[in-house]
């Protein structure tokens, strides 16, 4: 069977206790980029072996103890490194199973098809077992999967999005991406507290609280109350539950989230009350 014209994108780190699953869901693609950090493990070993192109992270786009403190600008090394227009963004503790492989293969042979941008469902993997009810389902797409001549692409330095070209339609894959849910908490806390001290970095300047009520507050608020009504009807379902340390440790984000980018307006008001 001829490979996938297809270049599957991933960012690492010490990420070889999950790089090899992931990679071995790839053998059918025609390119796996890998964009790292400056890995000690052996996630290059298991690059090479897999035949990759591997390039490192922009220093950049990184701080002083290394770590990325633009996304964005990361996944567009990515994208501009890639052999192939088609690009598939995927990190490096996912992985693919036949469907999706099968309407990735499908979409790029297909030169007549509408789309050119694909959201992707995720499904959770929670200690090998798949989670079959989220209060994040079913609406828990990103798009992962777009041809590099429409899109523009990402922005934003950390939640980043890809940047779609106006006019370009933006279909939805049917068959999910499997995304593993650690059960270290306290790798959870670390790494949401990382995203929390960007969040704030990234809002220092902010000066309108107009835009802070809108677009972090009400839409902040919205979400939390949206999947704390989810979780507690997913409680009375049958079958594998989202954990409940990660439902409450996304809350606590949320939380967190609405403090730090607020603070100042806080502050402000008390100031002049």
């Amino acid at each position: 069977m001829n490979l996938i014209k297809c270049s599957v994108c991933i960012l690492t780190f010490n990420s070889g206790k999950t790089l090899e699953k992931t990679l071995q869901n790839l053998k059918n693609f025609g390119e796996v980029v890998i964009c790292d950090g400056g890995s000690t493990d052996q996630t290059l070993l298991l690059a090479k072996e897999y035949g990759c192109t591997i390039i490192a992270q922009d220093g950049k786009f990184k701080n002083k103890e290394g770590k990325i403190i633009d996304f964005s600008g990361v996944r567009n090394q990515c994208i501009e490194v890639a052999k192939y227009n088609w690009i598939f963004m995927l990190d490096s503790d996912e992985y693919f199973e036949e469907g999706l492989e099968s309407e990735v293969r499908s979409v790029v042979s297909d030169y007549e098809i509408g789309c050119r941008v694909y959201n992707v469902p995720r499904k959770y993997i929670y200690k090998k077992k798949i989670v079959e009810h989220s209060p994040y389902y079913p609406r828990n797409y990103q798009v992962r999967f777009f041809a590099r001549n429409v899109v523009d692409g990402y922005v934003k330095p950390i939640h980043e999005k890809i940047k779609i070209k106006q006019g370009c339609a933006v279909g939805l894959m049917r068959n999910p991406l499997y995304v593993p849910l650690s059960a270290d908490v306290r790798s959870v806390i670390k790494k949401y507290n990382y995203y929390l001290s960007l969040e704030e970095e990234r809002h220092k300047n902010e000066k309108s609280f107009g835009k802070w009520l809108k677009n972090t507050l009400y839409r902040t608020l919205r979400s939390t109350i949206g999947v704390s009504a989810r979780y507690v009807k997913s409680l009375f379902c049958r079958g594998v539950k989202h954990p409940f340390r990660h439902f409450i440790l996304d809350m606590l984000y949320n939380i967190k989230l609405i403090y730090i980018t607020g603070k100042k307006f806080l502050f402000f008001m008390r100031k002049y009350k």
